[in-house]
């Protein structure tokens, strides 16, 4: 029963029938689109405690990676994300 199981999921990730237009820009169009979605995502979370005076735009982002949960990973997620969707 599990060689079934193994047998169809090998089927079914290498011999899956793939159209022959389906090429490398096909990939780079779906990678530059998860990034894109990464980065609306992560930029309304950022936007969630964006305070919009130049007085505490610096204690904004120490608050944010400091103190809030997963908010230095948020920050650099945006950050770095930004960086590959322009590559």
């Amino acid at each position: 029963m599990f060689k079934n199981f193994l047998v169809k999921l090998y089927n079914f990730f290498f011999n899956y029938p793939t159209p022959s237009n389906l090429t490398n820009v096909w990939n780079f169009g779906i990678l530059a689109f998860i990034f894109l979605m990464t980065q609306i995502i992560t930029g309304l979370l950022l936007s969630l405690y964006y305070v919009p005076t130049a007085e505490w735009a610096f204690e904004f982002v120490e608050y944010l990676v400091r103190d809030t949960y997963l908010g230095w990973y948020i920050r650099y997620l945006h950050a770095n994300g930004a960086s590959f969707f322009f590559l």
